[in-house]
């Protein structure tokens, strides 16, 4: 899901040093030993072919969880979701900064923050909210069924990654596009490739950069045109990535593996 170099520790918030680096490069090492690597973003089988050496990997997308289809929203208010397993590099902070400049323009605009603690970090999600007390048309919600992550996906208007560091090609990403859900991410590299890729569009924002995420967050509540035709394109392409496409991927990695 995610390699060393892609991702140094220091970007999502651990420690770091020549002993870090050395493990993490050996544990690669060890982990190539495999009959077959599997890796979600081609830019990570690229990397470990020409860094490594390594001639056992295997690209198969993310995909979707479900399948495909375009959510019908509701008549309610619009509404901004954020799903993560939340920790410093997720970039909740520069959301919640941008949210005021957000409502400035669009009063009405609701935020949803959806997801718990990443297990790196516990307590983080009630540090901030401690921190932010009691905001205006602002929805926590933890500890969510499948069922209920898709009621807000129903609800939303528009999903936002304003990760400050990346760890991979992002579920959020693929379960939005797959629920016809328009994208507003952070301009990293693995949100890039994932979107060149896997043919998808998304809209980007730099990382940490509040005022220009909250220009994109209202460039797509005001353009309905402009994310209809985003949504439209990113279905089609996950529909060439369902779950079944997907798992008969692994089934035959699996048996070509066992052989």
């Amino acid at each position: 899901h995610e390699i060393f170099e892609a991702t140094p520790p220091h970007s999502v918030g651990a420690r770091n040093g020549r002993l870090t680096t050395w493990g993490a490069r050996a544990a690669t090492h060890l982990l190539l030993r495999a009959r077959a690597v599997c890796v979600t973003l081609r830019r990570y089988a690229d990397h470990l072919r020409l860094a490594y050496g390594a001639a056992n990997i295997q690209h198969i997308p993310h995909g979707a969880f479900a399948a495909p289809e375009a959510l019908p929203r509701g008549a309610g208010p619009p509404e901004i979701l954020m799903l993560a397993t939340h920790a410093p590099h997720k970039g909740l902070a520069t959301l919640l900064e941008a949210l005021p400049r957000v409502r400035a323009a669009r009063p009405e605009v609701r935020l949803i923050i959806a997801g718990s603690d990443h297990p790196r970090f516990a307590g983080y999600l009630a540090e901030v909210r401690a921190r932010w007390g009691r905001v205006e048309h602002l929805e926590w919600r933890e500890r969510l069924t499948e069922l209920e992550l898709r009621e807000l996906f129903a609800r939303a208007s528009v999903v936002v990654a304003p990760y400050l560091a990346s760890t991979g090609a992002s579920s959020v990403v693929h379960r939005a596009a797959a629920f016809g859900r328009p994208l507003v991410v952070s301009d990293l590299p693995d949100f890039r490739a994932l979107a060149e890729e896997e043919g998808l569009r998304l809209d980007y924002a730099p990382p940490g950069d509040a005022p220009a995420l909250a220009a994109g967050l209202l460039r797509q509540l005001a353009d309905w045109e402009r994310a209809a035709a985003q949504t439209r394109h990113n279905l089609r392409a996950m529909q060439a990535m369902s779950l079944e496409h997907t798992s008969a991927r692994y089934a035959a990695l699996l048996t070509a593996a066992g052989r």
